[in-house]
């Protein structure tokens, strides 16, 4: 199964928690509208030391609705070599007053090497998050569980 049959599948189980969500919203406006996050991935090397390799971003989240956000985020490539750029969207499916599960689906753009006039290249790898635990509520932490570049990336956020 490719990354992108594994992002269509996901996104559609994501859809199914949707109506759940929305029943759980108890009042238009009783949920912080933005998100502020510092994380840092782990992700495994091809057997050389060290055996993982690290990533950091800076993200910062929209929430339309309480069970919808949109983001963008900016770090470093796991070599450390460039900065990266990456969009994503996340379906809230579980919001506790102190603690939210989501899934997250974010595609990373790395710039361009090349002498033309694109900024970036192509989309270079897709991140997806089954498995998003926040715990915490205007200051919190977080764990995501995923596939792509970073299978365990863990940070520490604001909510305003």
């Amino acid at each position: 199964m490719n990354r992108l049959h594994l992002s269509a599948l996901l996104g559609a189980l994501s859809l199914l928690f949707v109506d759940s969500v929305m029943a759980q919203e108890q009042r238009k406006g009783d949920f912080s509208r933005f998100e502020i996050t510092a994380s840092w991935g782990w992700a495994p090397t091809d057997g050389h030391r060290p055996w993982y390799k690290t990533g950091y971003h800076l993200s910062f989240d929209y929430f339309p609705k309480s069970w919808l956000s949109v983001g963008v985020a900016v770090g470093n490539t796991p070599n450390f070599k460039d900065f990266e750029l990456a969009p994503s969207v996340s379906f809230h499916w579980f919001r506790k007053r102190y603690f939210t599960m989501y899934s997250e689906l974010g595609c990373y753009f790395i710039p361009s090497t090349k002498e033309e006039h694109r900024y970036f290249s192509e989309v270079s790898r897709f991140q997806l998050n089954p498995i998003g635990v926040t715990f915490g509520r205007s200051v919190f932490g977080s764990i995501e569980l995923g596939y792509g570049p970073y299978p365990l990336r863990a940070g520490v956020g604001y909510r305003f």
